[in-house]
């Protein structure tokens, strides 16, 4: 039964070394970025971190003031270009190290961005321009659709800012003309 005892011995030593290989494989891939990450270049999440960093000066503000966005077009126009790009947030967002550091803080940058195009709205309100508000409420609502790609926390968020910009489009639905509906 010597041959039987190799063959034992052979087969739990293929099995040690593949559970080994996998080992290696597991520890060297769990710091990489998700698969679903590989190969986005341009993306949104950074184009709206962008535009919320521009709005620096609103950084303790619980409230973005209406005339922010006159003030800071370029953060509108770095807004409007996420808008047409991919969202996926960031590979930090899938490990709880970074996770606070780094991501929390972005978040809050999104909800005083999201702020700050209502806000671009409601000027537009006070103008009387209606259809160009109802506009910019839909981005809002948009920018909410995208934000929700990535973990739960970004869904959660994704939701809020998209109801911020349903609830302001459903409070001027009235002012609208037939054309701009």
């Amino acid at each position: 039964s010597m041959v039987l005892r190799k063959k034992s011995v052979l087969i739990i030593g293929v099995i040690v070394a593949l559970v080994l290989v996998g080992l290696v494989m597991w520890s060297a891939s769990r710091n990489a970025a998700p698969a679903f990450l590989a190969g986005l270049c341009q993306n949104g999440y950074d184009d709206f971190v962008k535009a919320g960093n521009s709005l620096s000066i609103l950084a303790t503000a619980n409230k973005v003031p209406k005339d922010s966005v006159h003030t800071n077009p370029r953060m509108l126009e770095i807004f409007r270009a996420g808008l047409k790009k991919k969202f996926e947030a960031p590979a930090e967002t899938y490990r709880m190290e970074t996770m606070a550091s780094r991501v929390m803080p972005d978040m809050a940058l999104l909800k005083q961005l999201a702020q700050a195009v209502k806000a671009e709205g409601e000027n537009l309100e006070d103008q009387g321009r209606f259809g160009e508000a109802a506009w910019i409420y839909v981005e809002l609502i948009e920018y909410g659709q995208k934000v929700q790609a990535g973990p739960v926390i970004f869904c959660l968020v994704g939701l809020a800012l998209e109801d911020m910009g349903l609830k302001a489009l459903q409070g001027i639905e009235t002012k609208l003309k037939d054309l701009e509906r």
